[in-house]
């Protein structure tokens, strides 16, 4: 089973807030200021990610809100990779970050580390072209050798180099001997066509784009050690999950082992239905300071949602027959709670009928199940047909 995700503790609020007043300097914001920032860089990350590029001005909104509320999102495919032994064995890790940031994977991965006890120290080689939201991350990274974050995370030897994640020398992308990150960093790359930002905007599942998309995350993972893994973030967004989607069934067929947050082989069945993605939520609130910005700029507070990709540079690993991923629900209906399995044979409703008590919260979207049995057909019925337990 997947350890419970623990909400950000008030020393990382201290933290960001300590090292947001003193690196952001003018560009800083609180109150009502700062709840316009994020409600206006809200709309550009759902309706206008092709204008990120742009928008280099808010930094408040994603050192004081953004960075915080994204931060346990790695969580979610660390643990999975953790509990399948599928990280690295050193204590001490070298990670390669590819669009770092303001460090909100890196300061996952150091939490998660040290939650799990799962590594002394992580050397990170964080790649970025924005070099003050490098410096943000550097100061943060500074708190947890000794700092208001020693207790919180393992402390993070940080590498910063400015530059784009899109032409990044093999040479480097090497340090990453255990472990490559990419979080929300995907979805911008590639996105017009010619040599620049300027150029003409290309659709996000354009085929050249697809392409190029596709030789990118092949280039990345191969020039890694082997057995190591490059795990991605994005959004929770229709468009980026499905071109997620469609390159995991890429990389399958071009013989990479994809164990997250797929039980299977066979072709995404999602893609079949223009209007389905799969996504994961993660069981967690912010903590109230967050969530009051978020209320204040309407945002969600809980049940954090986001798209997650691993992949390994080794050959496939056979699929488990029985295990599943699910990629809908809960949903509440009369008497029962709907819950949508997807395993190497297709998509399963699963009903769980409330008289029996409801799922444990550990079901969520996005978490991995094993069944009693191999999954069949469209519908089951949970405790009749089929007896799920977390992975």
């Amino acid at each position: 089973m997947l350890p419970r995700v623990n909400p950000l503790t008030g020393d990382w609020l201290d933290a960001i807030d300590h090292v947001a007043r003193r690196v952001l300097g003018p560009a800083d914001r609180k109150g009502a200021p700062l709840v316009s920032e994020i409600r206006a860089l809200s709309e550009l990350y759902t309706r206008e990610r092709h204008a990120l590029h742009l928008a280099g001005g808010p930094r408040a909104a994603r050192v004081r809100f953004f960075l915080p509320r994204d931060l346990p999102k790695i969580e979610g495919p660390l643990s999975f990779l953790a509990a399948h032994g599928l990280l690295p064995r050193e204590r001490t890790w070298s990670v390669v970050d590819l669009g770092a940031g303001y460090g909100a994977t890196t300061l996952g991965l150091a939490r998660l580390a040290k939650r799990l006890d799962l590594a002394d120290a992580v050397h990170v080689t964080a790649i970025d072209d924005d070099p003050q939201a490098l410096d943000v991350l550097d100061a943060l990274a500074r708190e947890t050798r000794g700092g208001r974050l020693r207790s919180e995370a393992v402390p993070i030897e940080l590498e910063p180099i400015v530059g784009s994640v899109a032409i990044t020398d093999p040479s480097i992308l090497v340090r990453g001997r255990g472990l490559a990150l990419a979080g929300f960093v995907m979805n911008e790359l590639f996105t017009t066509h010619g040599s620049g930002p300027s150029g003409a905007p290309r659709a996000p599942d354009d085929p050249d784009r697809l392409e190029l998309l596709e030789r990118w995350l092949t280039r990345v993972t191969r020039a890694l050690a082997p057995e190591a893994s490059f795990v991605l973030l994005e959004p929770a967004l229709r468009t980026p999950t499905r071109v997620l989607q469609t390159l995991r069934d890429r990389l399958i067929e071009g013989a990479l082992d994809v164990p997250f947050p797929c039980a299977h082989r066979a072709k995404c069945p999602l893609l079949s239905r223009d209007r389905d993605w799969c996504h994961a939520e993660l069981p967690l609130a912010l903590p109230e300071p967050l969530a009051e910005l978020a209320r204040e700029a309407g945002l969600r507070f809980e049940g954090l949602s986001y798209a997650t990709l691993a992949v390994r540079n080794a050959p496939p690993r056979p699929p488990t027959p029985r295990a599943a991923t699910i990629v809908g629900g809960p949903i509440a209906s009369k008497g029962k709670v709907e819950l949508h399995l997807c395993h190497e044979r297709g998509l399963t409703r699963l009903d769980w009928m409330t008289r029996d008590g409801a799922p444990p919260e550990s079901l969520h979207r996005g978490a991995r199940v094993v069944a009693d049995r191999a999954p069949v057909g469209d519908r089951a019925r949970h405790g009749r047909d089929l007896t799920i337990t977390p992975e």
